[in-house]
C-alpha cells in the first residue's frame, strides 16, 4: 500500500512538472499566464515609446528666473548669506544671459563681505570688474574691494584700488567718492597730511555732501587720532561712508 501511494505521488508530480502553463480566460480577464507575463514588459516599453509626454512631464523640473532670483534675495535679506550665495550661483548657471546675472555676481560679493569673508569677496568683486568693465556695479565693486582690504587691515592695497579707479574714471562724482574714501584710509593710518590733501581734491559741488567742514574741524582738534570717544563715534556715524572705519 505504501508503494502504491509513492507511485501515485510520483506520477502526480511528474504530470505537474510536464504540464505546460495554460492561459485561462474568464470574463475577459487573463489569469496566470506565462505568455502574458512575458508580454507585459514589452507592452510597457512600447507604450513609453508611443506616449513619452506624460512620463517626461512627471520628471521634468522647471526653474523660473524671477522665482530663482527672488529666492536668492530672500536669503540675503534674512542674513543667510551662504545660502544666498548658492542660490545666486544657481541663477547665474541657469540664466547666464539674463540681465540680472551681473547683479547676482555683485550680490555674491556682498554676501561674502557681509559674512566677513573678505578674500572671497575680493575675488567675487574682481570677477564683476573683469567681466562688466565700466558698468555701475563694476565701479561699485572697486569701492567694495578697497573696503575688503581695509577689513583685512591691508591699507596699501586698499589705497591702490582707489588710485586705479581714479586713474581710469572720468566721472567727477565717482572720483570725489574715491578721494573721500582714500582720505579716511590715510586717517586710519595716521597719515594726517595725506588725508587732508585727499579731502581737498573733492570738488566744490560735493563738499557739503561729505560734510567736509565738520570733518575738518575734527581733524584740527585731533581728537580721533588720540582716542575714539563717543563724540567722534557720533561724527563718524553721520558722515557717509565713515562708520565702518570707527
Amino acid at each position: 500500500m505504501n508503494c502504491g501511494c509513492l507511485l501515485q505521488s510520483s506520477t502526480t508530480e511528474s504530470k505537474s512538472v510536464m504540464t505546460p502553463s495554460k492561459t485561462m480566460i474568464s470574463g475577459g480577464t487573463v489569469k496566470n499566464s506565462t505568455f502574458t507575463k512575458c508580454l507585459l514588459p514589452v507592452a510597457i516599453v512600447i507604450l513609453s515609446i508611443l506616449y513619452p509626454g506624460p512620463v517626461a512631464a512627471q520628471t521634468s523640473i522647471t526653474i523660473d528666473a524671477d522665482r530663482q532670483f527672488e529666492f536668492a534675495e530672500s536669503y540675503f535679506c534674512r542674513g543667510e548669506y551662504y545660502r544666498a550665495i548658492s542660490e545666486y550661483e544657481r541663477f547665474i548657471h541657469f540664466f547666464p544671459q539674463e540681465p540680472r546675472a551681473e547683479l547676482a555676481m555683485y550680490k555674491i560679493g556682498l554676501s561674502y563681505f557681509q559674512g566677513k569673508q573678505f578674500r572671497q569677496a575680493i575675488a567675487s568683486f574682481d570677477a564683476v570688474i573683469k567681466k562688466y568693465r565700466d558698468s555701475e556695479l563694476s565701479l561699485k565693486s572697486y569701492f567694495k574691494v578697497s573696503e575688503c582690504h581695509v577689513g583685512l587691515r591691508e591699507f596699501g592695497p586698499a589705497l591702490t584700488t582707489l588710485d586705479n579707479l581714479l586713474a581710469m574714471e572720468p566721472d567727477q562724482d565717482t572720483k570725489d567718492e574715491a578721494y573721500y574714501r582714500r582720505g579716511w584710509i590715510y586717517l586710519e593710518t595716521d597719515a594726517m597730511e595725506k588725508a587732508i590733501a585727499s579731502f581737498d581734491k573733492i570738488s566744490p559741488k560735493n563738499r557739503d555732501i561729505y560734510r567736509l567742514k565738520r570733518l575738518s574741524e575734527e581733524i584740527n582738534k585731533k581728537k580721533f587720532l588720540k582716542t575714539k570717544n563717543p563724540t567722534v563715534a557720533g561724527l563718524l556715524a553721520v558722515i557717509p561712508g565713515a562708520g565702518h572705519l570707527y
